[in-house]
């Protein structure tokens, strides 16, 4: 699939319509003279309550509300409520330790896995609680599969599962030395499936997102199992040197280099954000698949013969996601055509 699709924009008048500057001077005083009141009555600071939190709630009722949210079951909620009586009743360590195991479960829950991470880890720093240490091992594993994290996470468990401590040091071992630069086998893996993540964002409309996860798991096996680090790591390094000498040869201070380095800032920048608009406006189901290839099966003819829906479904996914994308895309564009005031003078452009 494209990745780079052409963008397109939504025609608009040549004429756009601006505030007036006696508005804009009126609004200017208007701001200037709410935020003197502010300042003078305190609305700007910061209202602290009893306790100290921000919300004016004693640390019962902020436990009194999270557990609220949890029987509702609005995880996030509950968990910002819970992050905000740890800094309302300031609990010991050990209790302040088993809330931050059930704030990560509720990020879990609701599948903000970063979070949940920080939760999990910040719980072990403050006390290492027997019950709930096997369980956070579990958790913390789940998540860094979830968010594709398969050589934190191969470290992760090698850490956890050692049985002493000199056990679990090959992710610190030095492979390599660059000048002062350290190359572990630990980073060596985390560049490793940087680069396939690269390499597979590529296909993002194709596959969908246990596909992608497979095909990740794969590549990182072929590498990390197969004993290709040794490629990599040669690689690495001969980019590293190289760009050491360009570097002193002021290679980066050319106007050329300058002019493309601008070029593609502007260009993965303008990806990314489409990427991340992406991410949260497309959720794509399995029925919303096959009832696409229900409605568009001719599509799908293979030398003229109709196709079953297992022999295409990857291939009716990738559709359903492209025409999401452009949805998305130039609902976006229009909008942001407004925003920038883009005028385009389409009858000087010239050409037939």
């Amino acid at each position: 699939m494209n990745r780079n699709p052409m963008f397109t924009l939504p025609p608009r008048d040549d004429q756009g319509t601006r505030p007036s500057r006696t508005l804009m001077m009126a609004v200017a005083g208007l701001v200037a003279i709410t935020l003197a009141l502010g300042l003078f009555f305190g609305f700007g600071g910061e209202r602290k309550g009893r306790g100290g939190d921000s919300s004016g709630l004693s640390g019962k009722k902020i436990e009194e509300l999270a557990l609220k949210f949890e029987d509702q079951k609005l995880s996030g909620a509950a968990a910002r409520a819970w992050t905000e009586y740890l800094e309302s009743a300031r609990p010991g360590d050990e209790d302040a330790a088993r809330i931050w195991f059930r704030i990560g479960k509720l990020y879990q829950e609701g599948t903000d896995y970063e979070r949940a991470l920080e939760a999990y880890y910040r719980s072990e720093a403050l006390a290492k609680i027997d019950e709930i240490e096997p369980e956070i091992s579990k958790r913390t594993a789940e998540c860094l599969e979830a968010l594709g994290k398969y050589a934190a996470l191969n470290y992760e468990l090698e850490s956890r599962t050692a049985v002493t401590k000199s056990d679990s040091t090959g992710g610190k071992d030095v492979l390599a030395e660059v000048g002062a630069w350290k190359i572990t086998r630990a980073e060596l893996d985390m560049m490793i499936e940087a680069e396939i993540d690269m390499q597979l964002s590529q296909l993002a409309g194709s596959l969908t997102p246990d596909e992608k996860r497979a095909q990740k798991q794969r590549l990182l096996d072929e590498v990390l199992k197969q004993g290709e680090r040794d490629k990599w790591l040669q690689r690495f390094i001969a980019e590293e040197m190289l760009y050491r000498r360009a570097r002193e040869e002021k290679l980066q201070d050319d106007p050329g280099f300058q002019t493309l380095t601008r070029n593609l800032e502007r260009k993965i920048l303008a990806q990314k954000y489409l990427d991340a608009e992406f991410a949260k406006g497309i959720s794509i189901k399995p029925e919303d698949v096959k009832a696409y290839y229900d409605a568009r099966k001719d599509e799908f003819k293979k030398d003229g013969k109709e196709q079953a829906f297992e022999q295409v479904k990857n291939e009716v996914y990738g559709a359903v996601r492209m025409q999401k994308e452009m949805e998305i895309q130039q609902r976006l564009l229009g909008e942001l055509k407004d925003r920038y005031n883009v005028v385009i003078h389409t009858s000087k452009l010239g050409g037939k």
